[in-house]
């Protein structure tokens, strides 16, 4: 990662001027992206929002979406959730517009997130609802298994339903991708163990602890 951004830099540095504002803005957002790998969220908002002012100042609105939808979530990140909710609700709707089905399911997951992290169980259940129905409803994308996961988690950390916890948890599993199931499934053996937990039931928890240890994912 500090080799990509090493040479996003270089690049940047050496050919900036002669790029388009399309090409600069995406160099900014490559930079970014590998900042926000690092977790280093500071740089990656600073390279976000300079290609924010690029694709606004020269209307490159193709990348408009993308760039709002990224940007919030490393405000989410960051716990910014004022300037992430005005983030992704704009990206929302050039989303919208443009019929983006596919991070639209993605977006919506990410305000349920949002909404999540502020402690609201009905927006959050909503919006994660709205990405469900994305995702069923077109085979180009598979977020399923990580929107139930998230589902689940918010019924056991604001619902205290952890019936309906656990059943997310295991649809979360039915209907994973082959090459995710093995990751997938150990999620959700530690989540179901935590809920044993707070239900006092160490046998069930131990016995699920066990099965995602023992996971050679």
């Amino acid at each position: 990662q500090d080799k990509a951004i090493s040479c996003y830099r270089e690049g940047l540095y050496i050919v900036g001027t002669s790029l388009s504002p399309r090409q600069k803005a995406i160099l900014l957002m490559n930079i970014g992206l590998e900042y926000w790998r690092k977790f280093e969220l500071d740089s990656a908002a600073y390279y976000y929002k300079e290609s924010d002012e690029i694709v606004s100042e020269n209307n490159v609105e193709d990348l408009k979406g993308k760039l709002l939808f990224d940007l919030g979530n490393i405000l989410i990140d960051k716990e910014n959730f004022v300037d992430a909710s005005k983030k992704l609700f704009q990206a929302r709707d050039l989303l919208t517009r443009a019929n983006d089905t596919m991070l639209l399911t993605y977006l919506y997951g990410s305000i349920g997130v949002l909404y999540t992290k502020v402690g609201n169980f009905e927006l959050a259940l909503e919006n994660y609802n709205n990405a469900l129905k994305y995702d069923l409803l077109f085979a180009d994308v598979n977020n399923l298994s990580n929107t139930y996961i998230n589902i689940g988690q918010l019924y056991f950390n604001h619902n205290n339903s952890y019936d309906s916890a656990l059943l997310y948890y295991r649809k979360s599993v039915e209907v994973a991708m082959p090459h995710l199931k093995s990751s997938i499934e150990t999620v959700s053996n530690i989540n179901t163990g935590n809920i044993f937990i707070e239900k006092k039931q160490y046998d069930s928890a131990y016995y699920y602890y066990e099965r995602a240890y023992a996971d050679p994912s």
